[in-house]
C-alpha cells in the first residue's frame, strides 16, 4: 500500500506541475498579446496625433492666407472709397455704443 500511495503522490505531483506549466504558458501568451495590443494602440494614437497636427497646421495656413487676402481687400476698398469706409466705421461705432450703453428708462 505504501508503494501505491507513493505512486499516486508522484502522479499527483506531475499533474500539478503540468497544470502549473500550462497556466504559466497561458499567462505568458496573454502577456504577449496584451503587449502587442498596447503597442498597436500606442502606434494608432501616435498616428492620429500626427494627422491631427498636420490638419491643424494646414487649417492655420489656410486661415492666415484668408486673413491676409481679407486685409488686402479691405485696404483696397478703403483706398478706393475712403468716405464710405468712414461712414461704415462711424455707423458701427454708434451701434456698438448703443449696445454697450444698454436700454435706460
Amino acid at each position: 500500500m505504501s508503494d501505491d500511495f507513493k505512486a499516486e503522490q508522484e502522479q499527483l505531483g506531475l499533474t500539478i506541475k503540468e497544470a502549473a506549466n500550462a497556466i504559466k504558458s497561458s499567462i505568458d501568451d496573454f502577456s504577449k498579446a496584451a503587449t502587442e495590443s498596447r503597442d498597436a494602440a500606442a502606434s494608432a494614437v501616435k498616428k492620429a496625433g500626427a494627422n491631427a497636427a498636420d490638419q491643424l497646421a494646414a487649417l492655420t495656413d489656410d486661415a492666415q492666407h484668408s486673413v491676409g487676402r481679407s486685409v488686402v481687400n479691405l485696404t483696397k476698398s478703403i483706398s478706393t472709397n475712403p468716405l464710405a469706409a468712414l461712414a461704415i466705421a462711424a455707423g458701427a461705432g454708434f451701434l456698438f455704443g448703443l449696445a454697450a450703453r444698454g436700454v435706460r428708462k
